[in-house]
């Protein structure tokens, strides 16, 4: 996959003087995600949301490409949010931090920081 890709010309004469041009192409892959951690969770464990992205078939991007349009981070995201809400957290956030991994050349660390805020308490039926 691609995160940038650009064309250069270069015009450039030939011992005749005729202008030749010259075409580069410019390709730069999109970053790797090599690590996905889940920071800031207290009350629901890591391997609830793992289950809840495995149910869902979104892996949170391990091992797949970081996209532009985010779709697959987004429905990570999504379904951490739901999972919360489930666990009685309705007001829970998740921002997502993609860093490069010092040292790698083109692979990074996916990170979802979770702020679950209030527990909603569940009034007892009677």
């Amino acid at each position: 996959m691609l995160d940038d890709f650009w064309l250069e010309v270069i015009d450039e004469p030939y011992e005749n003087g005729v202008i030749g041009k010259h075409l580069v192409f410019h390709l730069e892959e999109r970053p790797i995600v090599k690590v996905v951690d889940f920071v800031g969770a207290k009350e629901v464990e890591a391997a609830k949301i793992e289950n809840a992205l495995k149910s869902q078939s979104v892996n949170g991007g391990a091992g797949g490409f970081v996209r532009d349009d985010h779709a697959l981070i987004r429905a990570g995201q999504k379904a951490i949010l739901d999972l919360d809400a489930k666990e009685g957290f309705p007001s829970a956030t998740v921002e997502i931090r993609k860093v490069p991994i010092p040292g790698e050349l083109r692979l990074a660390r996916l990170t979802f920081v979770i702020k679950e805020g209030p527990r909603n308490k569940k009034e007892s039926w009677r």
